[in-house]
């Protein structure tokens, strides 16, 4: 492949072996480690909603710090009301 050829040559670079690409480690299902595999699923499930959660309860407070601070009339407008509908709990 030119491309890497070049990046491994202008970025002096060693090329070593191939590594086997296949890193799953595929362990038997077994009474013993399923409770362990289904808080693993849970837990990555759940990890990737963090950020979005947090997002919203950052742009929920800038609402809340507006409507208290800024125009509290703005809370009786079509914007807001839209806007609050992005994080529903209260």
């Amino acid at each position: 492949m030119p491309t890497y050829e070049a990046t491994v040559k202008n970025f002096d670079l060693t090329s070593g072996p191939a590594i086997d690409g296949n890193l799953v480690n595929k362990e038997k299902l077994t009474w013993k480690n399923a409770g362990s595999k289904l808080l693993g699923f849970i837990q990555a499930s759940v990890t990737s909603m963090i950020p979005g959660l947090v997002a919203g309860g950052m742009f929920k407070v800038v609402l809340i710090l507006i409507v208290n601070f800024v125009d509290p009339n703005f809370a009786k407008t079509t914007d807001y009301t839209i806007l609050s509908m992005i994080w529903l709990p209260n």
